[in-house]
C-alpha cells in the first residue's frame, strides 16, 4: 500500500467511520423509526419517559436537532426486547448438530 497511498495517509491516526443513521431516520427508515419506539406496545414498557421519546422524535425529524445516535440506541433496545424478551427464543444450535431425545444444552460447553 505504501506504493500506492500518500505518506500523510499511511501514517496518520485511525478515523472513525461515521453512519448516517440520522439522515436515514429523516428519510427512508423514518416510518419503521416511528412504527417501533413510538409503537403503544414500546411507549407501555415504561422504561422512558413517552414525553421525552415524542419530543427526541419531533426534534430529530423537524431538523431541530440531530438526535440520531439516541434514537438508534432507543430503536435497538426495543428490537431486541421484541426479539428475546417478548417472544419465546430458542438457543442458537449448529445446524450440524441433531436434536435427539439425548440431547441437553447444558451438555455443551
Amino acid at each position: 500500500m505504501e506504493a500506492t497511498l500518500p505518506r500523510e495517509i499511511i501514517s496518520r491516526k485511525r478515523q472513525k467511520f461515521g453512519v448516517p443513521v440520522g439522515q436515514w431516520f429523516r428519510d427512508g427508515l423514518k416510518n419503521y423509526l416511528c412504527d417501533n419506539i413510538l409503537s403503544p406496545t414500546a411507549l407501555r414498557r415504561g422504561y422512558f419517559d413517552e414525553r421525552a421519546v415524542c419530543r427526541l422524535v419531533a426534534e430529530h425529524l423537524s431538523g431541530k436537532h440531530d438526535h440520531g445516535q439516541r434514537l438508534w440506541a432507543l430503536l435497538t433496545l426495543e428490537i431486541w426486547h421484541r426479539q428475546f424478551i417478548d417472544s419465546d427464543v430458542r438457543p442458537w444450535l449448529p445446524s450440524t448438530l441433531k436434536r435427539s431425545a439425548e440431547f441437553h444444552p447444558s451438555s455443551v460447553a
